[in-house]
């Protein structure tokens, strides 16, 4: 569907600001557009007939900008929508992350009077999902007995992904990826198969699994004088008794591990499921001397409650507001303060998902201690993981 054929609706209370958006949108070639002075009127239209891309102010009367991205919510619309506000840029940005969190497909905010060229780009962006073939989430046909069939056959194979020293840019260790050599697919990441795996209990099998084979790998790079560490995550499922704990020691007494050469990583979800069974594990797994590492750090909804009550050596930087922080002051101050707070609590500290030299020089100014990302390592099998290696030593 070219931009011209673009379906619109313009929802705006002030007349001459309303007729001045429509005007320009006319100036894009886009002649199909309706228009509503408040949200009510806004939902009638849509009612009546289908729109590829709303653009709506917030502060209107009768309904506000706000009840009426609830409302379209609701509906299940499936369009793009554009905020036209000239409220505060940190206020658009977060009724932006409302909508979104709605499920609605919030491609930005303009603001009065708009510019023709965002309005331009936005538009342009809104081709995409109107274009796009419906797609279900999971277009792979994979059922739970091939999950027992992958897992009995050992198709679950862990894949590394280097973390290095910012000052030194030595490896320092690498975190434990799953993926799956599937028979039919090929290589598949967890998108295809872990919410099948999670909503069938078989966590705790796969993560056995995951600790077993990189326990193995683990002992190979010590036996071949390769000083390494190794992160691996763990789900909440696996706190409801201490089978974790027996199946890490095991796996470390079986291939010879110390267990201060392993991280264990929680995500903050995992710790608000059950705070009491969370607690006993954390504190049991650093009795045994494994590093703890709370992974996401920022995303959860008492980030700073879980620092205080859990005993973590580590701290995850999530990889959202690493995306952001060029951009967006309140990501940058986000990582800086996150940065600050583990130091002062004597953490060490992990940024993840750094993907642009300006990423990686900004937190090496912030001095955090290790960088991980596509920036400095794309995931690999363990084969590839030693030839990077070799060439990382040989430079």
């Amino acid at each position: 569907m070219g931009i011209a054929k673009t379906k619109l609706l313009v929802v705006e209370d002030h007349s001459f600001q309303r007729k001045a958006l429509i005007c320009m949108l006319k100036r894009l070639d886009i002649s199909d557009v309706q228009e509503a002075c408040d949200g009510e009127k806004a939902m009638d239209l849509v009612q009546q007939r289908s729109f590829d891309l709303i653009i709506c102010d917030l502060r209107m009367p009768n309904m506000d900008g706000l009840a009426m991205l609830r409302n379209f919510a609701e509906m299940k619309f499936k369009g793009c929508i554009i905020i036209s506000s000239a409220l505060a840029p940190d206020l658009l940005a977060s009724v932006e992350k409302m909508g979104k969190a709605l499920g609605l497909s919030i491609l930005g905010s303009i603001g009065k009077p708009p510019k023709l060229d965002s309005l331009a780009q936005y538009i342009n962006q809104a081709r995409t999902p109107i274009t796009a073939s419906p797609q279900v989430a999971n277009p792979l046909d994979i059922q739970l007995a091939d999950i027992h069939a992958g897992l009995k056959r050992g198709e679950f194979i862990p894949y590394f992904q280097a973390q290095t020293c910012f000052k030194s840019q030595a490896v320092l260790s690498a975190e434990v990826l799953v993926r799956w050599q599937h028979p039919k697919y090929g290589l598949l990441s967890p998108f295809h198969f872990l919410p099948l795996i999670e909503s069938h209990r078989l966590m705790d099998v796969l993560t056995e699994q995951m600790i077993f084979s990189s326990a193995r790998q683990l002992a190979k790079w010590q036996s071949a004088g390769t000083d390494i560490k190794l992160s691996i995550n763990l789900s909440a499922s696996s706190f409801g008794s201490d089978k974790l704990t027996r199946g890490l020691l095991l796996a470390c007494e079986r291939f010879g591990v110390k267990p201060e050469r392993i991280t264990l990583e929680v995500t903050e979800s995992a710790l608000a499921e059950n705070i009491a069974e969370a607690m006993e594990q954390l504190n049991r797994f650093r009795m045994h001397g494994f590093a703890l590492a709370i992974d996401d750090f920022g995303t959860g909804y008492s980030s700073l409650t879980q620092l205080h009550n859990y005993p973590f050596t580590e701290l995850k930087i999530d990889r959202s507001f690493i995306a952001k922080m060029e951009q967006d002051p309140s990501a940058m101050a986000i990582v800086e303060s996150s940065l600050s707070l583990a130091k002062k609590l004597n953490l060490k500290t992990v940024a993840e998902g750094i993907e642009t030299p300006k990423q990686w020089s900004l937190l090496k100014k912030l001095d955090c201690d290790l960088c991980q990302g596509y920036l400095i390592h794309k995931p690999t099998d363990a084969a590839h993981f030693n030839f990077w290696l070799k060439q990382q030593h040989a430079v």
